[in-house]
This record gives C-alpha cells, sequence and structure tokens, in this order.
C-alpha cells in the first residue's frame, strides 16, 4: 500500500483486502458471511445511536401479542388441555404415598 495516498483511500483498500482476506478461508460461503457482518454492524450502530438517546424497547406490537396468544392457545391444546382452562386444573395428582408403603 503507497504511504502518499490518503487516509479514505487507505481505509477502502484496507476494507477491499479484508474481503479478500474473508474469501480464502471460506470460500463460497463468503458472500453470507459478509451480509451477516455487514447486519450486525448497522444492528450494533443502531443500538449505540438507541443508547445514547435514551429510548428504551417497547413491548411487542399487536401482530406479535397475537401470534403470542395463538401459539400458547395451541400449545395448551397440544398438552392435552382445553383453551380458557388453568394448566393445572385438567392434570389429576396421584395420591401422596403414606409412611411404610414402597
Amino acid at each position: 500500500m503507497a504511504h502518499h495516498i490518503d487516509a479514505r483511500q487507505r481505509a477502502f483498500e484496507a476494507k477491499q483486502y479484508g474481503v479478500l482476506r474473508t474469501l480464502g478461508p471460506h470460500g463460497r460461503v463468503t458472500a453470507g458471511l459478509l451480509a451477516q457482518r455487514e447486519l450486525l454492524d448497522s444492528q450494533m450502530a443502531a443500538n449505540a445511536v438507541r443508547r445514547q438517546l435514551g429510548q428504551t424497547p417497547t413491548g411487542p406490537g399487536p401482530a406479535r401479542r397475537w401470534l403470542g396468544a395463538r401459539v400458547v392457545t395451541l400449545g395448551t391444546r397440544l398438552a392435552g388441555a382445553q383453551a380458557g382452562l388453568q394448566a393445572g386444573a385438567t392434570r389429576v395428582d396421584e395420591p401422596a404415598a403414606t409412611p411404610g408403603t414402597p
């Protein structure tokens, strides 16, 4: 790398050679790896901005709440309980073992 070029050009060349150094060991999956790294970098930058602004994450949106309710309902049905009942209401407890009985 020539030293007479400006810092922006050196940064661009370093990034370009970084891609080439990644291509060697990872081969065909390099594109996906680079995309994941770029996504992670953008998410980390967005989180840093949120922290600086003091924004707190909001709760799930209406679609996610609706989907969550449906997943819970399906789970209770698959567990053998009817929707709307407590999970413990349909379970039959075994009689407690008395002392002296195996």
